[in-house]
Order: structure tokens, then C-alpha cells, then sequence
């Protein structure tokens, strides 16, 4: 089943925020962790969700961060500071990228441009977000495990699409949170987002697929539960096969790297109407991800 919309998705678990932009509360004993740092636009409906499923805030221990895009850590400067006693979860390399002035003004600019394109043009000044100076407190990386009440949550680093990226599993429900390291499910797509290492991010999706989830949650666009979680990790190799196939071979046809990336985004958008990345922006990743396959591929 697709999960789309915001609610309870199964038990202890709740997707919070919009359908382009989502974050999950997961619930055991009492205690709350959020997982995914989505966007700054969403804080409003995380709040009013919140009220409305009766969750109280002041059980929220923990907020995970996946991985340290300007799309993944939106709302984190609002909540800690809402939240003064939760401890920020992530790897240690975005604990590095956190003290970095440059990407506290790329988060900013984002975050900015997208909440702007939702009509929330100055949500930054009226919650007074500042991205400069975040902080994680409790940094993990592979093998490590986050207790959640009784819920042991393994800890997978599952880098390619970024250097900092980790997934979340919980073997014994079955429950994966795969961040876009296995994709974007948009609609009834899966698209590739191989940012900073293909080969990484191919070894780290098959990862995800061969554990067989049987509930598949990712940040934007929701999830799936049963056999639609399964079968959306295969679909999502398949189209990074695909997307590789593609890229070499405007590349053969071209020797020109924007070339090839214009040609693939391209091709993206025109089978993806309404896809929350702004078109500039996806060229520009496309294009990160041309250069980094060129280049380990020994072609520049």
C-alpha cells in the first residue's frame, strides 16, 4: 500500500508534514524520536498535526537527521530551540557540515526559494530560523543502535547520494527509513539521486532492497507498506541501472558533461510534472552527478 498523506502509518510510527516534504514520529513507551529534518515550509503542519493526533511534544527525545541537504534539516533550528532538551542525531560528517558558514547559507537560500514557491515567501524572519551554528549532539554511524523506548533502531550508513548519509532499520518490525538513499517515490516513479558517488549509491540501495522491508519510508513523497515497499526498492535499481545506461550514453554521443546532465534533466522533468526541486536545481545535481560518475569512472 502507498502511504501518501499524513496520519498514523502503522503502530508507534506517524507521518507528519506535507506529501513533498515529510518527517516521522515514531512512538515507544512513552518516548518520541523524530526522523528527517524536512523543509522549513512544513513547521506549521507538523505543529498542527502534532495537536491533532494528541502526540505530546514534550515526549520528543531525539531528532535524526539522515543526511544534511537543505531539504533534510529545514525545521531542526525551530524545534531545538521549541525542544531545548532533544538531543540532535546524525553522522559525523553532518556534524562537520553543520559548523560550515557556506552550507548554513545554502540551507538558508533553499529552504527560503522553496518556502517562497509555497507562499510562505518570509516563514524564516516570522519563526526566526537561523541555520547558522546548529549543532549535533549525538553523532552515529554504521552499526551503531538508538534505543527508542524498547525499539533497538540499527544504525546503516548508506552513502551516494550523499557523504553524510544513514538509513534507520528496525529489523523486528521490518520498518526502514531510507532517506533518498534509494530514491525519490515520486508518484509512480523512483528517481535516481545519485548525488556525490554512484557506485556508492548503487551498493548502498542494493543494501536497502536485499533487507527485504516490509515498510518503506522515505522523505519525500511517503511510503509504502507489504509488497509496494519491496517492490519499490527493485523498481528503484532498476532505474538507476536505466539512469546510468542514459548518462553514458549522451555522454558518448556529446563528450560534454552539461550537456549530458541538461539532456538528462531534461528528460526528467518533462516525465515529472510538479516534482518539488525547482528545474535549475535539479540541472545543478544532475550535473554534480555527471561529473562525480565521469570521474570515477576515469573520464576527468
Amino acid at each position: 500500500m502507498r502511504i501518501d498523506r499524513p496520519g498514523r502509518v502503522t503502530e508507534g510510527i506517524y507521518y507528519l508534514g506535507r506529501e513533498e516534504s515529510c518527517v516521522y514520529l515514531m512512538e515507544s513507551r512513552g518516548e518520541y524520536v523524530l526522523v528527517g529534518g524536512g523543509m522549513a515550509y512544513i513547521i506549521p503542519q507538523v505543529l498542527a498535526q502534532l495537536r491533532e493526533l494528541d502526540l505530546d511534544e514534550k515526549k520528543i527525545s531525539r531528532i535524526i537527521i539522515l543526511h544534511g541537504h537543505f531539504d533534510h534539516m529545514g525545521i531542526v533550528p525551530f524545534f531545538t530551540r521549541r525542544w531545548p532538551w532533544v538531543r540532535v542525531t546524525a553522522s559525523s560528517r553532518v556534524g562537520e557540515l553543520f559548523g560550515n558558514p557556506r552550507v548554513a547559507e545554502t540551507v538558508t537560500g533553499w529552504n527560503r526559494e522553496l518556502a517562497a514557491r509555497h507562499g510562505r515567501p518570509d516563514i524564516l524572519e516570522e519563526l526566526e530560523i537561523n541555520y547558522a551554528g546548529m549543532e549535533v549532539q549525538y553523532m552515529v554511524g554504521e552499526g551503531d543502535e538508538i534505543l527508542v523506548g524498547n525499539l533497538r533502531l540499527k544504525v546503516l550508513a548508506t552513502p551516494g547520494h550523499s557523504t553524510c548519509s544513514i538509513s534507520i532499520y528496525l529489523p523486528g518490525e521490518g520498518v526502514l527509513f531510507g532517506s533518498d538513499a534509494a530514491g525519490v517515490p515520486y508518484r509512480d516513479q523512483a528517481i535516481t539521486v545519485a548525488s556525490s558517488n554512484f557506485r556508492d549509491y548503487e551498493k548502498s540501495l542494493r543494501r536497502l532492497a536485499a533487507l527485504e522491508p516490509r515498510v518503506y519510508l522515505a522523505e519525500h513523497y511517503g511510503g509504502m507498506t507489504g509488497d509496494d515497499a519491496g517492490g519499490y526498492l527493485k523498481q528503484s535499481i532498476e532505474a538507476m541501472e536505466k539512469t546510468r545506461e542514459t548518462l553514458e550514453k549522451f555522454y558518448h554521443l556529446t563528450g560534454d558533461m552539461e550537456k549530458t546532465a541538461r539532456e538528462l534533466t531534461r528528460m526528467r522533468t518533462e516525465v515529472s510534472p510538479g516534482y518539488f526541486v525547482p528545474e535549475g536545481l535539479q540541472f545543478q545535481v544532475t550535473l554534480q552527478m555527471v561529473k562525480n560518475y565521469l570521474k570515477s569512472r576515469g573520464d576527468s
